[in-house]
């Protein structure tokens, strides 16, 4: 059984015959259970919840869990942009060492001048063309890798 809430404080409020009349007519309307004071604390809650400069009020509690939660995102997306991208200019610098180095090889070997760029444009393309390929062969290794981690 849902215990109602205690009503303790009391105000008058003055309406004119007009509103009476109608909040009389909305009651009736609702059922028994319904009086125009019923009415009355409905209208002054939603006008309250609809206050977003109200501490205490819905809309306002609403307001700022959603300023929170704005917050945590904006902050988290920084934090992942920080975090991915001091990796992905070590693996920048990785591949271009390794390309200068292997242009060097070749060029010292084919006496063919070779360049770094060449070499990682190539491998860009032939990346492209045998993306299929390679995302095979890297699942098979993880399939065959994965008994090892349960173990």
């Amino acid at each position: 059984m849902a215990r109602e809430k205690v009503l303790t404080v009391q105000h008058t409020v003055y309406l004119s015959p007009e509103m009476w009349d109608y909040l009389t007519q909305l009651a009736a309307k609702r059922g028994r259970d319904c009086n125009e004071n019923t009415l009355i604390r409905e209208a002054v809650r939603g006008f309250i919840d609809g206050q977003s400069e109200v501490i205490g009020s819905r809309r306002h509690f609403q307001k700022s869990l959603q300023e929170r939660v704005d917050q945590f995102e904006e902050r988290l997306t920084r934090s992942t942009e920080r975090s991915s991208a001091a990796p992905q200019f070590y693996l920048h610098v990785l591949i271009h060492l390794l390309a200068f180095s292997m242009a060097h090889v070749m060029t010292a070997i084919t006496r063919k001048e070779i360049t770094a760029q060449q070499l990682i444009q190539r491998a860009v393309i032939e990346a492209r063309r045998e993306e299929a390929v390679f995302s095979a062969q890297v699942q098979s290794v993880r399939e065959m890798s994965a008994p090892e981690k349960q173990a």
